[in-house]
């Protein structure tokens, strides 16, 4: 299999987090570009004001407290958040299990997290899924699944994207790109009525 040798590992980490920063700043601006849509536990209402209502507040006291500075807290909330279907806070606390703040380093679950908020349209977690599946983080090296959820990425507008697929593709058969494209030409479809 081909390598990678042309995107180094300092590249990856500020892709895949969209530099340390960007992510804090987003939890820290409050920014929820995305409405919750499905819960990410069976059984919960998220069509319950009161559920709705829950959520932003737990997602409220995760900007609070990373605000704070305390990562451990912000990673608490964010959690609850997550579990009750939040996808900013799925987003926020799969970025805080990549980069080990407030929790344990933990490619695994932040792969989960980044699924959850995925399905509900956080085209940041779509573009972090790109960069672990062509990086092997959490997941087997993928590139055709990395390609894919990059060109989705860049159909949603997500600069960071536009960088990195074309890097990804010299690596790739033009078969490979082929199967990916398609996968994200149903991944689009699945996911216009959300």
């Amino acid at each position: 299999m081909k390598s990678l040798r042309w995107f180094s590992f300092a590249y990856v980490m500020s892709a895949l987090l969209i530099a340390p920063a960007y992510a804090g700043g987003m939890i820290a601006a409050g920014k929820n570009h995305v409405a919750p849509q499905a819960a990410a536990t069976p059984g919960s209402k998220i069509s319950n004001p009161k559920n709705l209502n829950q959520m932003d507040k737990a997602y409220d006291r995760a900007i609070s407290a990373f605000k704070a500075g305390d990562r451990v807290t912000a990673a608490k909330w964010s959690g609850i958040a997550a579990v009750l279907g939040h996808a900013a806070g799925q987003h926020a606390l799969a970025t805080m299990f990549a980069t080990g703040q407030g929790v344990d380093l933990d490619y695994e679950k932040a792969m989960k997290w980044w699924h959850l908020a995925t399905a509900q349209g956080e085209v940041r977690s779509i573009y972090n899924l790109g960069v672990m599946y062509s990086h092997g983080r959490g997941v087997a090296v993928d590139y055709v699944e990395a390609y894919k959820w990059l060109h989705v990425a860049t159909e949603q507008g997500f600069e960071d994207a536009y960088q990195l697929q074309p890097r990804l593709a010299e690596v790739m058969t033009l078969g490979q790109i082929a199967v990916s494209q398609a996968r994200a030409r149903a991944w689009v479809a699945n996911h216009k009525t959300q």
